[in-house]
Parts: C-alpha cells; structure tokens; sequence
C-alpha cells in the first residue's frame, strides 16, 4: 500500500530479522475521513479502519501478526467528535480480540452513562 522498493529492501537488509514474529502496536490511531483532517503519503484519503491498518502494517512488517491499541480521534475544540471517534474505533475493533482501544469521555458525560 505505502511500502517503495527502497523500504522493502530496507526492511529485508536491516529489520526482517530484528521484528518480533508478534507485534503490539501500542499506540495508533484510526479515523473517520469527515471527522479529521489527516492523511499519508499513497493512501486515498478515505476512513482508516482495522483493515486499512492490518494492511498498512502488512506493508510495513510482512508476515508479523499484529495487534494494537487504538485510540479514537477526538478534537477538545469539537467535543461533538468524541462520541464519533468512540463509536468508530468500537466498531472496527469488534473481530479483533488481540486488540484493545481508548475510550473518551467528556465531563459533561452521565457517569452512570460511562460506566
């Protein structure tokens, strides 16, 4: 998806032997298109779920299971994007059970709601 030749070759002379055969990805992020203004080099611009991460990463680190903690993007500015990000990354985590993710709450949030 993103890998060049050059990073290819790269990871073959210096990484393939150093990564893990498992991977925890402790901190990464997935998103809705509407909600954040991000984007990487080579991608498309559209919703970064489980699936474009899994992918992402199996051009990075071919052949490493990987898991992650994700964590919802969310903006302080626009507290109407919380509920947004946490619905999102709940829903492409799901069918991962290696993974796990974030929860963010507001203080304006029931706290029976919370827990």
């Amino acid at each position: 998806m993103l890998a060049q030749d050059h990073d290819r070759v790269f990871y073959e002379r210096e990484l393939s032997s150093f990564i893990p055969d498992r991977v925890f990805d402790a901190h990464t992020h997935l998103w809705l298109k509407d909600r954040v203004q991000l984007g990487m080099p080579g991608y498309d611009g559209g919703d970064v779920g489980y699936k474009e991460y899994v992918a992402c990463m199996e051009d990075l680190h071919p052949g490493r299971r990987v898991a992650a903690l994700f964590i919802p993007f969310a903006s302080a500015a626009d507290p109407t994007s919380v509920a947004p990000g946490n619905e999102w990354v709940s829903s492409q985590i799901a069918a991962a059970p290696d993974c796990r993710a974030s929860f963010f709450i507001t203080p304006k949030d029931d706290p029976e709601w919370v827990r």
